[in-house]
């Protein structure tokens, strides 16, 4: 036998599927990846290298958007993750300016010895 429902007033989840919903939900975690490197690598979040844990912490991202902004998820999301973006570049660019810069140390170095 089915559970019964439960109506709590306090549920703060729709408990319509949305299109908005529909469409965060539907996100695969090839797509949610690169957002939860981004995340990562800008030092924005700690989030576990399992795809299981950066698509859940993308989807409950994404979701956060959905749910307060409706059809204009996507571009309010959009909008958050340019500067987390941009702050992930910077990372990456200044720890292989910090790997030329430990190789031609070693390089140097290494040719005086």
């Amino acid at each position: 036998m089915a559970a019964p429902c439960i109506s709590d007033p306090d549920l703060i989840f729709p408990r319509e599927l949305t299109p908005e919903i529909r469409d965060v939900l539907s996100i695969m975690c090839f797509e949610a990846g690169p957002i939860a490197h981004a995340f990562r690598e800008s030092g924005r979040a700690e989030i576990k290298t399992r795809a299981e844990d950066e698509q859940a912490f993308v989807l409950h991202w994404l979701l956060t958007f959905a749910l307060e902004h409706g059809a204009e998820w996507r571009k309010r999301a959009s909008a958050a993750l340019a500067p987390v973006i941009d702050e992930a570049k910077a990372a990456r660019a200044a720890r292989e300016a910090e790997k030329a810069a430990r190789k031609a140390a070693l390089a140097t170095g290494g040719a005086r010895g």
